[in-house]
């Protein structure tokens, strides 16, 4: 043995052997709980295939081994369709290998079971599942569970038509109420015993309840496969009937089949995202209630981790679409593959993911998984020879801690997510009790979905004045709320809210619409005024935010000059990148864009020399006060010099006299807005002053101040 260095001490050398112990331990312990998995991964399989072969022993006991019936080529030809409408589902290839197959073949199964039932017939149909499973990549373990569930459920369908005193005399023979009494329930009988073995698998691999895994799709599938099963008495009866019939009950069997089959993936595909193939917003909201009522029933916990993925509008814009939707999906395998079986995985819509991870509670597990995560979604993907690199950023909400619905546990993991990108911090918890997030607050959240599309919200618009014409260069879009039951609710009050959830994008793109919609009427009217909408953080970094706005631009049949987009220095500070490839697509399409409240954020001059702003509006803070206050016009004026030096216009906000606007008229200020000029009013109130305004172009000779806001 090899003698340490003298300068190590006996602690270091104690410390060096204590961890290459541990080191062992982990490995022997990793070693025996992947053995551990492993073997409870075949238990089930084991136990289901015992009692497959129990029931093929007791049926080979109690009738023939081998029979095919009076005519063996019925016999033949109906096993002959049986492989053929397997194989021709099995070019269909499900997501969840896991999973047993449903029968695709349960007409001529079920057919063959009525005309020569036999242990030979049984053992082939199961072995012919087995192969197809292992053909179509499935494991062992699951082709195993399926030819033993195939055995059972047939078993299950001989013993109810035995029961009913209608078994191998059917054949041929002249039908009876005991017999059709006997095929009605062997066929219910054998799609209920199909699915709950299904179920039971399932159940098994992801550790939830029965009940839980038979998801909300088993009605539909226990209705199509007791359709396929009663249409094997046709297929028997026209095969018997004369051999002429025989194309036409392959034909109408496999037709319905293939109806049925399409019905159901139909409905799944409704369901799942059609790029990613996960589930989609609504899916995984369905899946996250059902989770709910499998924690509330065994006392369970679980959390959601909302995933955006940082940077990926960098791929779009170097790489391309084409580029950015592989990598969307290679990214959704990988987070795919790091889930356990009893984590759900879906995909919300552009670069966001969502996990619902069941049984997990503590900070230090949540801590544990983020990171986990953060460390998968960080490794490049090799997409076409070419390394993609995106981060990620994580908000997470537990149940039930911050919620007990889907709805408020995905809003409150995007407000941690919103936390998470703007801090920096990767990962971000919800942070339940703030007063900002309350229940009240979220009451009033949900009452703001509802309003979206009624008359309980509604604009008002607020002029700017060209201050070298005086003539009106636009109005700006503001929103308003009056809510039922508690009156008119500003917007301070519940913007801050809707612009940490997903509820900002439909709510924008409502704005715009009825914006660009009276934009439209007055333009139809003579007054050729253009609009201004305010955006948040939650548009400006939504890749697929300038496609709204054109549609709508299109839909109102407004030209894009006329409208105008107001951000804000901390939302393009957020997230720079994303921030520049909106805006940039906006302008491309001639949509101007400008910088609301300037100077009371980051104050950050350089983004604006790379950033293709069309005016800086100068915050109100600095404008009201600036007659009075040496600092404040000082301010103005350096902010004035530099949009000139770098062709943005200016806007001074909170113009309230005379005074103020006279001195931004000789600093060179391009526009003005405030009350002295017009308070925010309904278009309606708004219509007769603007065109005024237009026709005389003098504000000395507008009515100033005008009605106030409702």
């Amino acid at each position: 043995m090899r003698a340490p260095p003298p300068s190590e001490g006996v602690a270091v050398r104690y410390a060096k052997g204590f961890r290459a112990r541990r080191q062992s331990f982990d490995r022997s312990r990793s070693l025996d709980n992947r053995r551990a998995r492993h073997l409870k991964s075949r238990q089930l399989p084991v136990a289901v295939t015992a009692v497959a072969l129990a029931a093929l022993a007791a049926i080979a006991a109690s009738g023939p081994v081998v029979s095919l019936g009076s005519h063996a080529w019925i016999s033949v030809l109906l096993f002959g369709s049986l492989v053929i409408s397997e194989l021709v589902g099995a070019l269909a290839e499900r997501s969840d290998r896991a999973r047993p197959l449903e029968a695709e073949s349960w007409a001529f199964a079920f057919a063959l079971l009525l005309y020569a039932p036999s242990a030979s017939l049984l053992l082939v149909a199961a072995v012919v599942r087995a192969l197809l499973a292992l053909a179509r990549k499935r494991p062992a373990t699951a082709a195993l569970m399926s030819a033993s569930s195939t055995l059972i459920t047939m078993a299950a369908g001989l013993g109810v038509l035995a029961a009913f005193g209608a078994g191998a005399g059917l054949a041929g023979g002249s039908p009876t109420g005991a017999s059709v009494a006997g095929q009605l329930v062997a066929a219910l009988a054998m799609a209920l015993v199909a699915g709950l073995l299904r179920a039971l698998w399932w159940s098994y691999l992801r550790g939830v309840s029965v009940r839980f895994a038979l998801g909300p799709e088993a009605a539909e599938v226990f209705g199509a496969e007791a359709v396929l099963l009663l249409l094997g008495v046709l297929v028997l009866a026209l095969v018997e009937k004369s051999g002429v019939f025989v194309p036409v009950a392959v034909l109408v069997a496999l037709a319905v089949q293939f109806g049925a089959k399409r019905a159901l993936e139909g409905s799944r595909l409704r369901s799942v995202d059609a790029l990613t193939n996960l589930p989609n917003r609504t899916s995984f909201e369905r899946g996250v209630e059902a989770l709910i009522a499998e924690a509330e029933r065994r006392g369970g916990s679980f959390a959601i981790f909302l995933i955006d993925l940082d940077g990926f509008g960098e791929v779009n814009a170097t790489l391309g679409t084409a580029v950015g939707d592989l990598a969307l999906r290679a990214m959704a395998g990988r987070l795919e593959g790091s889930l356990r079986p009893t984590d759900l995985l879906g995909r919300l819509g552009g670069d966001e993911f969502a996990i619902a991870a069941y049984q997990v509670g503590s900070r230090e597990e949540v801590e544990a998984i983020g990171a986990r995560l953060r460390r998968q979604i960080a490794r490049p993907l090799e997409i076409g020879g070419c390394p993609v690199a995106v981060t990620g950023s994580i908000g997470v909400a537990l149940f039930p801690d911050h919620g007990t619905t889907a709805p408020e546990l995905i809003a409150r993991s995007d407000v941690a997510l919103f936390g998470a990108k703007r801090q920096r911090l990767g990962v971000s918890t919800y942070q339940g009790g703030s007063e900002r997030f309350s229940a009240g607050r979220f009451s009033l959240l949900a009452d703001l979905r509802s309003a979206i599309g009624t008359s309980q919200l509604h604009l008002v618009y607020q002029p700017k004045v060209d201050l070298a014409t005086d003539r009106v260069a636009g109005v700006e879009a503001l929103l308003r709320w009056n809510h039922p039951r508690l009156g008119l609710v500003g917007p301070g009050e519940f913007m801050p809210l809707a612009e940490q959830t997903e509820l900002m994008g439909p709510l924008t793109a409502w704005v715009v619409r009825e914006a660009l919609a009276q934009c439209a009427r007055w333009h139809a009217g003579g007054i050729k005024v253009g609009v201004a909408v305010n955006t948040s953080a939650k548009n400006l970094h939504d890749l697929e935010f300038p496609g709204m706005v054109a549609r709508e631009l299109t839909v109102a049949g407004v030209d894009a000059r006329w409208l105008e987009m107001e951000i804000t220095e901390s939302t393009v500070m957020a997230d720079p990148t994303r921030s520049r490839l909106v805006i940039e697509q906006l302008r491309a399409m001639g949509v101007a864009v400008s910088v609301d409240d300037f100077g009371a954020g980051y104050s950050s001059f350089t983004y604006l020399q790379h950033l293709p702003i069309s005016t800086v509006k100068i915050d109100s803070s600095f404008v009201t006060t600036m007659a009075g206050d040496a600092n404040g016009r000082a301010i103005v004026r350096a902010i004035i010099d530099l949009a000139k030096d770098l062709s943005i216009g200016t806007v001074a906000e909170g113009v309230e006299t005379e005074e103020v606007m006279e001195a931004l008229r000789v600093l060179g200020c391009s526009m003005a807005q405030g009350f002295y000029i017009h308070r925010p009013a309904l278009a309606a109130d708004m219509t007769p002053w603007l065109a005024t305004g237009v026709v005389s172009g003098a504000i000395s000779r507008m009515t100033r101040g005008g009605p106030p806001a409702r």
